[in-house]
C-alpha cells in the first residue's frame, strides 16, 4: 500500500494546514508508510497569494487547471495500491480527479461552508466566488468515501449538510503538531529576550488570526475589565489586529496594553504559552481549536468560550465561558491569581492533553488507510 499525501498550495502561507500535513509526513514516515507527497505548485502565480486581484486569479491556474492534470496522472499509475490523504477539505474538490482511488479527506471545518450558505452563526462571510468554491468543495466531499472529521462539531456540521452523503464519516480528533511542553520559567523568558515583554511581569496570550469568528475584540475589552497592576499585558501572536481593531483598543483605553508578535518560531511559542498567566480564547466558533490544546501542553492555564469544538477539546480542563458574557472572562482570569485553582488546571490540562496524542490520531488515519486500501 502506498499512501498519497495532498498538501497545501505553499502561497496560500495557510499556517495550521501545512503544520498539519508536515505532522501527518513525519509520523507516518516514522512509522515506515509508503509515502507519497504532493500538492499544487506555484507556476503562474505569485510567491505570496492575495486575497484578490490578478494574484488571486493566477494562484487559481496553479491550483485547479494544472495541479488537477498531475493528480489524475498520479491516481492512473496505481489506482489499485494507492490510498489518497487529502489533508485539508478546502482541496475536496479533487477527489473527483481521483476517479475509483481510494480516498480520505480529512475536515477541520464547515465554517466557510456555512457561511456561503447564508449562516450568521458561522461567521463566515463570503462573497460570490468564495460561495461558489465552498459549493465545489461540499461536492467533492460528498464524493470522497472517507471524510474525517477532526471534531464531533465539524461531523454534526457535515451530518446536517451533506444529508445524504454514502460514504463513511469518522471522526478523527487532532493530536499535537508540534511536541510542545512546559518549560521551565528561567528558560521560557530565555527564549522570550528581546521581545517587548518584562520578565515575570504577568501577560494574558492569545493566538489565531483576527477573522471575526476568533473575537479578538472581545479580548481587548476583557483586557479593559482587567486590573492593570495585576495582568499588565495582552499579547497577540498570529495574524496583525485590523486597524478596526486597534482603534477599539484605543476607544478602550488598552491601547499601550497590547503586545503584537505577528508570527513566532515554535520555540518562541512554546515560551509564550510557559510564562503566560493564561490563554484567553473566546472564539466564536472553530473546527478544533488547536491554540487551547497547545497551551493545555505548555501547563498554561485556557479560559476559552463554551461554543462549538472547544469543550470536547479542552474537556473539563478549562474555564469556559459564554463568547456574550465577557464580565465573566474577565472573573475567570482573575480567579487564576488563586494558586489552588491555577494548579488544579494546569494539571487536569495536562491530562487532557494526555488523553488526545498525535500516535492515537496517526494509529486511527493508518486504520482508514487500510480500510480503504482493502476495498481496493
Amino acid at each position: 500500500m502506498r499512501v498519497v499525501l495532498v498538501e497545501n498550495y505553499r502561497p496560500d502561507r495557510q499556517r495550521s494546514m501545512l503544520l498539519f500535513s508536515e505532522c501527518l509526513r513525519g509520523e507516518l514516515t516514522r512509522r515506515g508508510v509508503n509515502l507519497v507527497t504532493i500538492g499544487p505548485r506555484r507556476i503562474v502565480g505569485p510567491r505570496l497569494n492575495s486575497h484578490g486581484g490578478p494574484a488571486k486569479w493566477l494562484a487559481y491556474v496553479d491550483k485547479f487547471i494544472l495541479f488537477p492534470k498531475q493528480l489524475r496522472r498520479v491516481a492512473q499509475r496505481n489506482p489499485g495500491s494507492t490510498v489518497f490523504h487529502i489533508c485539508d477539505h478546502s482541496n475536496a474538490m479533487y477527489v473527483r480527479e481521483m476517479g475509483r482511488s481510494s480516498c480520505v479527506v480529512t475536515c477541520h471545518d464547515l465554517l466557510a461552508v456555512r457561511g456561503s450558505l447564508g449562516d450568521d452563526m458561522a461567521f463566515c462571510p463570503t462573497g460570490a466566488m468564495g460561495r461558489v468554491l465552498q459549493r465545489r468543495i461540499l461536492r467533492g466531499l460528498e464524493a470522497a468515501p472517507v471524510v474525517a472529521c477532526v471534531s464531533h462539531a465539524t461531523a454534526r456540521d457535515f451530518k446536517r449538510l451533506a444529508p445524504g452523503y454514502a460514504g463513511v464519516t469518522e471522526v478523527v480528533t487532532m493530536g499535537l503538531n508540534t511536541a510542545f511542553k512546559p518549560l521551565d520559567p528561567s528558560e521560557a523568558w530565555r527564549r522570550l529576550a528581546g521581545l517587548p515583554l518584562v520578565p515575570h511581569v504577568p501577560f494574558v496570550l492569545n493566538v489565531g488570526s483576527s477573522l471575526p469568528r476568533k473575537n479578538r475584540e472581545a479580548c481587548l475589552r476583557i483586557l479593559s475589565r482587567l486590573d492593570a497592576e495585576r495582568v499588565r499585558l495582552l499579547v497577540f501572536v498570529g495574524q496583525r489586529l485590523t486597524p478596526a481593531q486597534l482603534r477599539l483598543a484605543s476607544e478602550s483605553g488598552v491601547r499601550e496594553r497590547v503586545v503584537e508578535l505577528g508570527e513566532v518560531p515554535k520555540t518562541q511559542l512554546e515560551a509564550l504559552y510557559s510564562a503566560a498567566h493564561a490563554l484567553l480564547f473566546p472564539s466564536l466558533a472553530e473546527g478544533f481549536g488547536w491554540p487551547a490544546l497547545e497551551a493545555q501542553a505548555c501547563a498554561c492555564p485556557v479560559v476559552c468560550s463554551n461554543r462549538t469544538s472547544l469543550p470536547e477539546v479542552v474537556g473539563n480542563a478549562a474555564f469556559m465561558n459564554d463568547p456574550d458574557d465577557e464580565p465573566a472572562f474577565a472573573r475567570s482570569l482573575m480567579q487564576l491569581f488563586d494558586p489552588r485553582l491555577r494548579l488544579g488546571a494546569i494539571q487536569a490540562g495536562l491530562e487532557n492533553v494526555s488523553r488526545q496524542s498525535t500516535e492515537r490520531m496517526i494509529a486511527n488515519y493508518c486504520a482508514i488507510y487500510s480500510s480503504l486500501a482493502g476495498r481496493s
